[in-house]
């Protein structure tokens, strides 16, 4: 496969997940430059989540974050700049890459990536009867009792009307868990997104607001830590 030469974003706790929206504030000199350098030569971001680098003495070195390998893959779409230097930016998410040879580390780090797209597509298996209107109306209900702006509401359910699109928009709202965000992230099977989601959110998930935690302990035992990127300082 081809690949792209993308800036590289490590946040501690988002995820950016194709086919939703991520605002955010951004005050670091160096990711500021990247987003307007994005902007003004349209190459994309990968942005997601960035684990603690420590020292050779095991101390932490609190401003630095290495990305996982794989990583959401965003670009830019409203910029908005202050007096103090830090902007005001929404990613869109439209795809989720691998990470793979550092181009350059300053001003800020940048990474051939290969973009990696679902095994099966849209082709989704059967599932138990109405479990694709359950989570739809899952999440419908969820973002109206969440979401005060009433603009920003409707546009994010005016943009919910394929399953892959319903299922990013609940791994990025309604998932809480760090890891399993990004299990959800690294499966490359639509149909397996949905039977996981599926199982978190049991059909009494909205009177009692739990998630299936037995499910959750199980799917991050499964996390083996090979998901990093050697390397990365910036």
């Amino acid at each position: 496969m081809s690949r792209i030469r993308v800036g590289v974003f490590p946040l501690r706790n988002i995820i950016l997940y194709p086919h939703t929206h991520l605002p955010l504030v951004v005050q670091d000199p160096g990711y500021v430059q990247m987003i307007l350098d994005s902007e003004r030569l349209n190459f994309p971001i990968a942005l997601g989540l960035g684990d603690t680098v420590k020292d050779t003495h095991g101390r932490v070195l609190p401003r630095l974050l290495r990305p996982k390998k794989i990583i959401g893959l965003g670009k830019v779409e409203v910029i908005e700049k202050y007096e103090d230097g830090s902007v005001f930016v929404i990613f869109h998410g439209f795809a989720k890459c691998s990470l793979h040879d550092v181009y350059q580390h300053m001003p800020y780090l940048v990474c051939d990536a290969e973009i990696i797209n679902d095994l099966d597509g849209h082709q989704i298996t059967r599932f138990p009867q109405g479990t694709l209107t359950r989570l739809s109306k899952l999440l419908g209900r969820w973002l109206r009792e969440n979401i005060e702006d009433e603009i920003y509401l409707q546009a994010v359910l005016s943009e919910l009307t394929q399953l892959d699109q319903i299922v990013s928009h609940i791994a990025a709202f309604m998932v809480k868990d760090r890891e399993l965000k990004q299990i959800l992230l690294e499966t490359y099977s639509l149909g397996e997104r949905v039977q996981i989601i599926d199982a978190l959110f049991p059909a009494n998930f909205m009177d009692n607001g739990e998630e299936n935690h037995q499910l959750r302990r199980a799917l991050k035992s499964f996390e083996n830590g090979d998901f990093l990127l050697a390397g990365n300082e910036h």
